[in-house]
């Protein structure tokens, strides 16, 4: 675990208390060492604010400050303790619907698997509420996905994009999820569905996907007050890790709190040999190299098993996540621990997969599904037309 003079060298202070309130929570530090640090006072406490906002971690920082009785701004304390009313509304709609949509799908014969989110929120975190969660995610059998859409738009539920039903199959092939907003609850709140048959893009590489994790679904009874089915925690931290390590790698501090909540509650039932594997089988080494690395030096939980001490980069920050440019530069960070062939090689088929008709033109047009197509010439030269302005 880094010490603090080594943190100061690689992180703002704001930053630094961050890292230490983590500490803090899972054991590895204590109030003496994080009072010590705020009595320096160089803390700019807007800066922080916006520093956990950006990172989505205002219920954890606040949670955190209040059960070990840290002192910290006032202002920024009372804009916390606001906000996570607001994460425990949201949170509570999501569970409750959470449940609702699983019995739903299950009187349709179907069975699908919850993860990351509220689920992972209430089944590794100490109160749901340490954890904001801005969607319900569901793995799903890709062919499960017409009757799940079908479902879903009888019921409320808006999808993002409007399209024909013959584009599905296509869908299926090209793309890894469909969205979908809630119907609003009495108080206003809504909050996107997604419906994923894959869990990284085929620009990152292959990945297990339901087939393999349906056999490790445990049964559980679904309540009110929380989602108790849910995957092994050795199969929810390789699905969370598809995501929080090869999708979109420690992109946000979150992930990294994510992993370790993991970590530090289903230590014991862990298998770090199956975990090490499964990511070896699909080149991933890296990428959980790179985790872990993060989990030893910033957390200070140190996994079992045997993986290679990889760089990793925290507080990372690519602006709006939309658009083009903004998944360019996405893609090119998380291929950042590949060899120089493997960046070549998944950077090619990342622009060539970004050049198929993406979901949005799909709900602007009517023509038949093969021929599709011909819509790619239009969507190069509109891309590149815009490269040529953004420059200009």
């Amino acid at each position: 675990m880094l010490h603090t003079d080594q943190l100061k060298r690689l992180y703002t202070d704001e930053q630094i208390l961050i890292i230490l309130l983590a500490r803090l929570y899972f054991g590895t530090g204590n109030e003496e060492q994080v009072n010590h640090f705020l009595e320096q006072g160089n803390i700019d406490w807007s800066l922080f604010y916006h520093e956990i906002s950006r990172h989505d971690i205002k219920g954890f920082v606040y949670h955190t400050v209040t059960d070990y009785k840290i002192s910290i701004d006032a202002g920024i304390y009372d804009t916390l303790k606001k906000d996570v009313m607001g994460i425990i509304l949201l949170g509570g709609y999501q569970t409750e619907l959470s449940v609702s949509l699983l019995q739903s799908f299950r009187k349709l014969g179907i069975s699908v698997i919850p993860y990351k989110g509220s689920v992972l929120a209430a089944r590794y975190y100490k109160k749901d509420s340490l954890k904001a969660s801005s969607d319900i995610d569901f793995l799903i059998h890709q062919d499960n996905l017409p009757a799940l859409r079908k479902y879903l738009m009888e019921n409320g539920f808006t999808p993002k994009f409007h399209f024909s039903d013959k584009y599905l199959g296509y869908i299926r092939r090209h793309f890894r999820e469909l969205s979908f907003t809630s119907p609003k609850d009495q108080l206003g709140i809504s909050f996107s569905v997604e419906l994923q048959w894959r869990l990284v893009e085929g620009y990152h590489g292959k990945f297990h996907n339901y087939d393999f994790f349906i056999q490790h679904l445990q049964p559980g009874e679904l309540q009110k007050n929380g989602v108790t089915t849910g995957l092994a925690p050795t199969y929810d931290f390789l699905c969370v890790a598809s995501h929080h390590l090869v999708r979109e790698p420690l992109m946000r501090f979150k992930y990294l709190l994510d992993l370790a909540a993991i970590v530090h509650t289903a230590a014991e039932e862990l298998d770090w040999k199956e975990i090490t594997a499964q990511f070896k089988q699909f080149k991933f080494s890296a990428f959980l190299g790179s985790g872990m690395s993060a989990l030893k030096d910033i957390v200070g939980l140190t996994p079992l098993g045997d993986v290679p001490d990889v760089p990793y980069y925290l507080f990372r920050y690519f602006g709006t996540p939309v658009g083009i440019q903004y998944a360019m530069k996405r893609v090119r960070f998380a291929h950042a621990n590949r060899s120089i062939w493997g960046r070549v090689k998944r950077g090619v088929q990342f622009r060539m997969e970004i050049m198929y008709p993406g979901i949005k033109e799909l709900a602007g047009t009517n023509l038949p599904a093969w021929l599709l197509p011909v819509l790619i010439p239009k969507k190069i030269i509109r891309y590149l037309g815009r490269s040529i302005l953004r420059k200009t």
